[in-house]
């Protein structure tokens, strides 16, 4: 009874043994679970999740390509511009008679009868002012109002907006694709081109796209 009994400190519990055969993970010293590899399963779980997502955007790009824009829409889209064509030739009439001083003033309004190089000259402005609009449109917004109003759009074959220098090739060659008439040299050019491209496109490196 009167031995004093020590009482000394509890004795350790057994650690706990994981088989990393059996649960395939270890324990590190931060305690956080890992593979056999090394990489937690924080890591593994992300992975997973951005390559899922990299695959689903693959497939959403693959299923909505850009599709290329035929003759039938590219027509109604220059059926809408030809409004503005004509409008550019009253322009230029009126312009070229004033400058040559064959405007005449009636109750009806003005009137021109230009003839010889006058007419002439009305005609090169006209060119000029038409294939100015085509221009700047498709350079400034990648389409013109007729092209916007059928929403389509110009685009380099990259996918990239037109320079100037690219949308001036691409119009100034509408002369040549208007040969003979009813642009039939376009036509033809669209018709045999896997990206529906006019020799103007092709020489510019431009296409007609869904916008």
């Amino acid at each position: 009874m009167g031995d004093s009994t020590d009482v000394g400190a509890p004795p350790a519990p057994e650690s706990t043994v994981v088989d990393a055969s059996q649960s395939g993970h270890q324990s590190n010293a931060s305690g956080t679970w890992s593979s056999p590899g090394g990489i937690s399963d924080g890591e593994t779980l992300l992975s997973v999740v951005y390559a899922f997502q990299a695959k689903h955007r693959v497939g959403m790009a693959d299923s909505n390509p850009e599709e290329h824009c035929g003759i039938g829409i590219r027509g109604v889209a220059i059926g809408i511009d030809s409004f503005v064509w004509i409008a550019l030739l009253f322009v230029s009439i009126l312009v070229a008679g004033v400058f040559t001083g064959q405007v005449e003033t009636s109750a009806q309004g003005l009137n021109t009868d230009l003839e010889g190089g006058s007419a002439s000259m009305a005609l090169g402005l006209w060119l000029v002012l038409a294939l100015g609009y085509h221009t700047v449109m498709e350079w400034q917004f990648g389409k013109t109002i007729g092209k916007a109003l059928v929403n389509i759009r110009v685009t380099s074959t990259g996918g990239a907006g037109l320079t100037l220098g690219t949308a001036s090739i691409r119009n100034v060659l509408r002369l040549v694709d208007w040969f003979p008439g009813l642009y039939l040299v376009g036509v033809v050019g669209i018709a045999v081109s896997d990206r529906q491209q006019r020799l103007g496109d092709r020489l510019a490196g431009t296409t007609v796209v869904s916008a």
